[in-house]
């Protein structure tokens, strides 16, 4: 989701709770709607044929067409972020860790530097020389799959495959590589920690204070913890 651009239009102070779920328009696709979750595609495509730049009751904007998503990002005055500062699915309570100074929640040049240096990580070069190891990953995944008749494709593929180059980018090692995805999508969950469920805020709370320990442990093992 992309905000207009703070100085350019002023948002008001969001709805909390439900009210934040019935404030505004959704374009008939909801996400906090049951059949929303448990099917999102049908209302999808309705948003992209009759609104395709919806502005949601957040005070977000929701681009569904490619030529519009593409127009934002290069030409439309847009920010990472609302008026006031804040992004809009950050719970504002939650002050610890680096969520909020994450980079890709940011505008100015400094996260957009930091951003492109992260880029250079996923090169062409870099990609070339792991071509061998997801070539390698893919081919288990497949014989995997023909020998059980079946493939679950997003845990077997679609997720296995980019966590575990990540983990080989980042240092983590392969046996740490599960536990890292558990806890990189527990702190993740902070992107839309407004909106998770107590349970989820609770085990994110617990991530962000045990994450700097564990990756002090790995750096101290040399990778092998």
């Amino acid at each position: 989701m992309r905000h207009p651009a703070k100085g350019r239009t002023r948002i008001s102070k969001q709805p909390d709770g439900d009210l934040a779920r019935s404030a505004g328009d959704w374009g008939g696709a909801d996400p906090f709607a049951p059949d929303f979750r448990d099917n999102p595609y049908p209302a999808l495509n309705q948003l992209r044929e009759r609104h395709p730049g919806n502005l949601t009751p957040l005070g977000t904007g929701r681009m569904s067409r490619y030529d519009a998503v593409a127009t934002t990002f290069k030409k439309a005055q847009t920010s990472m972020t609302l008026a006031a500062g804040p992004a809009p699915n950050f719970d504002p309570e939650d002050t610890r860790g680096s969520c909020l100074e994450c980079m890709l929640k940011q505008d100015g040049p400094a996260p957009v530097r930091r951003r492109r240096l992260a880029m250079q990580s996923r090169a062409h070069n870099t990609a070339r020389q792991m071509a061998a190891e997801v070539a390698q990953s893919v081919t288990r995944a497949m014989d995997q799959a023909l020998k059980q008749g079946r493939m679950e494709i997003v845990a077997d593929l679609a997720h296995h495959l980019p966590s575990r180059m990540m983990c080989r980018i980042m240092g983590v090692p392969l046996q740490a590589r599960d536990l890292c995805n558990e806890w990189t999508a527990a702190r993740t969950n902070a992107f839309s920690a407004r909106f998770c469920p107590p349970r989820s805020s609770s085990v994110r709370a617990t991530r962000v204070t045990q994450w700097p320990l564990i990756l002090r442990c790995w750096c101290a093992s040399g990778g092998s913890a």
